[in-house]
């Protein structure tokens, strides 16, 4: 748990397929904290929870199964998330005034999604898979 203003976290995890862990888990209280997550395989899991104004929360995730829990409370937060693919699950919570929410899913599994926002002047860009012409 960080609380405060300016606080950074990040983490930075590669699985194997011998293995399926892999877990981050981050909590932030407070004005203009960042999270910034890039997994790469395996069972990964991201859970982050901020609260307050200005925060940032990057997710990168990958491959295999996946799920990505961010959960923000407050105004002007933003929530960058590029996923890659496979048994998916995401829940992403904004509740606040300008909060934006930026994700990009490259699978062609469409399993993946639970998006709540609620506020006024709230954004939000999903694109799902590259379509082609």
């Amino acid at each position: 748990m960080q609380q405060g203003a300016y606080n950074e976290a990040s983490a930075m995890q590669r699985g194997s397929t011998a293995s399926l862990s892999n877990l981050v888990m981050i909590e932030q209280a407070g004005v203009a904290n960042m999270s910034q997550i890039s997994q790469q395989g395996s069972g990964l899991r991201t859970t982050v929870q901020q609260r307050g104004t200005g925060n940032m929360a990057a997710s990168d995730l990958r491959g295999d199964n996946l799920e990505s829990l961010i959960q923000q409370t407050g105004d002007d937060n933003l929530v960058l998330q590029q996923v890659q693919g496979q048994d998916q699950r995401y829940v992403i919570q904004q509740e606040g005034v300008g909060n934006e929410l930026r994700q990009i899913e490259t699978s062609a599994t469409t399993r993946g999604y639970e998006v709540y926002q609620r506020g006024n002047g709230i954004r939000m860009t999903i694109v799902q898979g590259q379509a082609t012409p």
